[in-house]
């Protein structure tokens, strides 16, 4: 019997030993946990305390074939008028936003037409225009200024032809006009 119990001796020991060098293992991975946590904060601190605005005018870019797909562009004078363009994948402007004192956003079909835009007109109100092959305007859907509806059909030369609107009353009006710019008819007739 004393073997056994000094086999249950041993393995007291040894638990109480295994034990002790858990205990040491435990706090060695707190104080490992908490130089850890230290350091973050400070790498977090660091970066907060680095960051800087990045100031610049212009802002390109490009795509993997290193074309020009997207420029902002944001003049520092007082006169310069902050854009936005969009280009294809051949780098030509299809989409033109500018936030000038008329804002408008103009659609190209290529190189340098442009068939169609959105704009605010100076008293404030918004056009839709749309050219022709010539890029002469040919329909315009506008509001006036007392923001009624006003649907306009040009001809080649940009003189309008046809007018669809609402009136003062609400009232819807069909107006067609001559070469020289003249109603020609009307309705509902006066």
């Amino acid at each position: 019997m004393t073997g056994e119990i000094a086999d249950l001796q041993a393995l007291r020991d040894h638990l109480e030993l295994l034990e002790t060098k858990f205990r040491r293992l435990r706090r060695g991975l707190h104080v490992c946990f908490a130089f850890l946590v230290v350091a973050l904060a400070a790498l977090i601190a660091l970066y907060i305390l680095s960051r800087k605005l990045v100031v610049t005018e212009s802002v390109l870019v490009v795509d993997t074939s290193r074309t020009e797909r997207v420029a902002i562009d944001a003049p520092e004078e007082p006169q310069g008028v902050s854009s936005l363009s969009l280009a294809d994948g051949s780098g030509h402007v299809r989409v033109l936003v500018s936030a000038g004192e008329n804002a408008c956003v103009l659609l190209r079909d290529g190189e340098t037409n442009i068939p169609a835009s959105l704009s605010v007109e100076s008293d404030g109100s918004p056009r839709l225009l749309f050219r022709g092959p010539r890029m002469t305007d040919r329909m315009s859907l506008r509001l006036d200024a007392a923001e009624r509806p006003v649907l306009e059909f040009l001809d080649e030369q940009g003189k309008v032809r046809l007018k669809l609107f609402l009136d003062e009353l609400g009232s819807p009006r069909l107006e067609f006009f001559g070469p020289d710019g003249a109603v020609v008819w009307r309705a509902p007739a006066d």
